[in-house]
Parts: C-alpha cells; structure tokens; sequence
C-alpha cells in the first residue's frame, strides 16, 4: 500500500500529549513499509537497560527522575540517543523512518533536524503537526491505555479484554506519565520548549502540515495519507 516514489525519507509527528502521534505513526508506518522511531520507547528502553556499571548511569537516573515528574529531559541527552537511532537505521537499509514525539525541544531539533538533513537533504523530511485543545488533552489523557510493549490500546477495544492487549498478548497498563496532574506538566512543557523547535523546523523550510487532531482516527489517518500524495514523483 506504499507510496510509489514518494519523496520524504523521515516523517516526524508533532503536537501536544494525547494528540495521537504514536497512533498516526503505527498506521503511517503499516502502510509506507517504513520503520518507527517513538523516542517513548527508546528512552523508557534505555532507562530500564542502562546498568550501574554503565559511565551514563547517573546521567540516566536523573533523566528518568524528570521523565516520571513530567518534565522534558536534557535535550543534549536525548539527543544522542535519537541520532544513534537513526545512525543505526539508516545503516540497516530502511526505506525511511517515522518519528513520533521526537524532537521535543529546540536544542533537540538542531542536533536531530541536521543528522536527518546529512542522509537525504532537507527535501526528504516532512512534519506532521497534530492539533488538539487542552481539554481534549487531558480528556484524552485519563483514558490512555498502552501495552506493556510501549503501544497504545484502543479504549474501545480494551473494553472486551481489559488486561490482556488483543495485538501481542502483553499486559494492558497505564502509564504514569498519563496521570493528569503529569499531563498538565507535560502540556505546559509542549507550549514552552517544544513550540520553539517547530518554529525552528518552520523558519529551516522544511515542509510542515498541519492536521485536526480532535476527528477520529481514520478521517485523521485518511487525511495524512492525502496530503503525502503531493510528496511523490511520476519517475
């Protein structure tokens, strides 16, 4: 269902928590055959691996004690762990990668931003901006559901199975990033260090689109896969 010579390499999801980047990636991603960096997952994979004897190990439990109060972490650290992502995926011959949720700050976005650019040219990145209100983030928020393998459930689908997540079996949990005191934090943090990198991803020309968050998952999904049919050739 790929895309015949589309254009755009890496896609980044944007907007605030609860905006449906992990959810919009997941089908993105299923569709174009391209691989999925959530800095969600890298992150938490790397504060559960990281050892004592590890020399990051107490940079890594200062980051993770931010991450649970909601706070955004040490751009300068997340960023290493995102450009060696890509480093690795890139190596590995993936047709294209799609981010969610990352960058989240400005520092962040000027060390990613130009690693991407390195590969492919600034022509081969696209933005997806999600747009939600507050209140729909922390509406959102209270309901969010994950598996215990860093994706999201449908609340819907939970509904059968509650415990049990219907695509691998993994246990159905909440996380503490979700409790809406956090999200308040964490919806504050998006206004004051992530608005600054979309501006500078804006004033770089790299092409940004801007999506309704608030309609369903498909008419979302549906209107993503339209705008990316300006992003490919006849060639």
């Amino acid at each position: 269902m790929g895309l015949m010579n589309l254009q755009k390499k890496f896609i980044i999801f944007m907007g605030p928590v609860g905006s449906g980047k992990d959810t919009q990636a997941d089908i993105l991603a299923l569709k174009l055959g391209f691989a999925i960096f959530k800095s969600t997952k890298a992150l938490e994979n790397k504060f559960n691996n990281t050892k004592p004897e590890d020399p990051d190990y107490k940079d890594m439990l200062r980051e993770k004690k931010m991450w649970a109060e909601g706070i955004l972490l040490t751009p300068s650290w997340v960023g290493g762990v995102v450009n060696e992502a890509i480093e690795k995926l890139i190596t590995s011959g993936v047709k294209g990668i799609i981010f969610s949720g990352s960058p989240r700050t400005l520092p962040e976005a000027e060390i990613e931003i130009p690693k991407m650019e390195s590969f492919y040219g600034k022509e081969a990145i696209l933005v997806f901006k999600l747009h939600i209100s507050e209140e729909e983030t922390i509406k959102r928020n209270s309901k969010r559901l994950f598996c215990e393998f860093s994706h999201p459930i449908n609340p819907e689908i939970a509904k059968t199975n509650p415990t049990i997540c219907p695509d691998d079996g993994g246990k159905i949990i909440r996380r503490a990033l979700d409790d809406p005191k956090v999200a308040g934090t964490r919806l504050k943090e998006y206004e004051t260090r992530t608005v600054p990198a979309i501006k500078y991803i804006q004033e770089k020309g790299i092409n940004m689109i801007d999506i309704p968050g608030e309609n369903t998952i498909e008419i979302i999904a549906k209107d993503i896969w339209d705008n990316l049919q300006k992003y490919t050739t006849n060639d």
